[in-house]
């Protein structure tokens, strides 16, 4: 799962930024959206360095592919603009590759048909063990409320209650 976002806002990054941490604080148990709440999520982690901002749910279960929210806030001649990607983490594929180029130097170092062989057993297995895993974490319903939770929180800190909304445009 992969969404980017651009949201608008007339206000200033800082006051942006700011108002993310502060929501950030607000949102914990009781705050929680039910729709989440129902999937053992009980808050949100949100770090922001200089005009970056990451965010991610807090839940009572592990999850082998969490999703992640990453973006920028930066100043537009009409306010600001908040660029943003909600993507899921896949740690199969990361295994899949670490161990492609553990065996490609293994067979660059010593080229033989045997040790071929063996490369793709080995990368066949972990490609087995990856898609376990995978299948294993996939909670697509629980990811799905969290993005759209991400970008309401996102939209509440560009717009804050009494102002206009934005014209929210997905990239």
């Amino acid at each position: 799962m992969r969404r980017d976002f651009l949201i608008r806002s007339s206000h200033s990054p800082e006051d942006i930024l700011a108002a993310l941490k502060t929501r950030s604080r607000e949102w914990r148990e009781s705050a929680v959206p039910a729709g989440l709440r129902q999937h053992g999520v009980y808050g949100v982690q949100i770090q922001i360095k200089g005009s970056r901002f990451r965010m991610r749910s807090e839940a009572k279960t592990m999850d082998w592919c969490e999703l992640r929210c990453q973006g920028e806030v930066y100043a537009d001649r009409t306010g600001s603009v908040i660029r943003g990607r909600t993507r899921q983490s896949n740690p199969a594929v990361s295994m899949v590759l670490l161990m492609s180029l553990i065996q490609a130097v293994n067979l660059g170092l010593n080229p033989r048909w045997g040790e071929a062989g063996n490369a793709v057993l080995i990368l066949a297995l972990t490609w087995a063990l990856g898609t376990f895993m995978m299948l294993l974490g996939r909670n697509q319903a629980r990811h799905q409320a969290e993005a759209l939770e991400f970008e309401r929180l996102l939209e509440t800190a560009a717009w804050p209650p009494g102002s206009s909304p934005s014209a929210r445009v997905a990239v």
